[in-house]
């Protein structure tokens, strides 16, 4: 799952409350807010494991000081995964499993999990000397990307696409991609299959050209709309990766699914697609009208959220997350909405 800018907002109360929403169309579309911890008024979801469950953080800002804490829920109740010791008091959760590891990363970059409720950093492959942990599966296996500083690309970093197994192994180099460049994993499968971007320029790595869909050493070249100049990828499940493309000059994004085979299409009105689930539900952001959250059954329009939310997951469940405004609040609350 794809993680977005914070914003301040925030929640009402702990307990769930389940309230109709006047402000979807195409279909109607139900609200709910998940607790947040007594000490973090404000809080987003922006993952979703396959069994109904999620993660997100939880903040506290006060002036010019700001305080986060991985959370994870289940079965409607939050648990405070904290911070990663010696990272700052940010961090950024982007994937959560069905066994209730939670990852993502921190200050330096440091990519990281949970076990026994709190938060460890990742082991680095040798010659890496950060991480940013993009996603898990229900297997464990975790991707991301390391940087690292060669002497030809000073001061700037390299990333390289890595994968940490579930079964506990050491940290391993993705092979079979393009040796020129960089390249960063966006996401992983339950089958092991793991989205890469590769970028052409070994100083550049804020413009790729090519998606791939890696497995066991073996990489497949998803093709690009006609007129894309970047690509990001976004996120990948059952087969089929969502993200924005963009053309040679100006910001024009256009939203984009890859079939199973690899072929691209342009959901409607789709400006960005930023998560997917098994059954082919995205969400994203929408051009159409004055520009909103919305939802997509694969190349369909299923619903718009006008009430200036941010939505970041599609679960397996049906359900989309993000977080929203609750009255008159200044702080965010973690919510799902349920549309159909």
């Amino acid at each position: 799952m794809t993680v977005k800018p914070m914003a301040l907002v925030a929640i009402a109360a702990f307990a769930i409350t389940v309230i109709s929403a006047p402000t979807a169309s195409a279909a109607t579309c139900t609200t709910s807010y998940l607790p947040l911890p007594a000490d973090l008024p404000g809080g987003s979801v922006t993952a979703a494991d396959s069994g109904g469950g999620y993660a997100g953080y939880g903040y506290l800002a006060k002036g010019w000081s700001y305080t986060a804490h991985a959370l994870r829920w289940s079965n409607g109740q939050v648990t405070d995964l904290g911070m990663l010791a010696g990272s700052g008091s940010d961090v950024v959760v982007t994937g959560v499993n069905r066994q209730g590891t939670v990852v993502g990363w921190a200050a330096g970059p440091r990519g990281f999990r949970s076990r026994n409720g709190k938060l460890e950093a990742l082991p680095l492959p040798a010659g890496a000397t950060g991480a940013q942990v993009e996603g898990i599966n229900d297997r464990g296996d975790i991707v991301g990307s390391v940087s690292s500083t060669p002497p030809d690309t000073a001061p700037w970093a390299v990333h390289a696409p890595v994968l940490w197994p579930g079964d506990g192994s050491a940290p391993v180099r993705l092979t079979g991609l393009p040796t020129t460049g960089q390249a960063k994993a966006k996401a992983v499968d339950q089958d092991g299959t793991v989205l890469v971007e590769h970028y052409p320029s070994r100083d550049d790595a804020f413009g790729a050209t090519a998606l791939y869909l890696w497995k066991a050493g073996t990489a497949r070249k998803l093709a690009n709309p006609s007129g894309t100049a970047t690509v990001e990828g976004h996120a990948l499940s059952n087969g089929r990766v969502v993200g924005e493309t963009y053309p040679a000059s100006g910001y024009d994004g256009k939203g984009v699914l890859w079939d199973r085979n690899g072929a691209p299409s342009r959901p409607s009105t789709s400006a960005s697609l930023d998560s997917i689930n098994r059954s082919g539900q995205s969400v994203g952001w929408s051009r159409g009208g004055s520009g909103s959250y919305a939802v997509w059954q694969l190349d369909t329009l299923t619903a718009t959220l006008t009430d200036h939310p941010s939505v970041e997951v599609s679960a397996d469940n049906g359900v989309v997350g993000g977080r929203s405004v609750v009255g008159s609040a200044s702080h965010s609350s973690p919510t799902l909405w349920r549309c159909g």
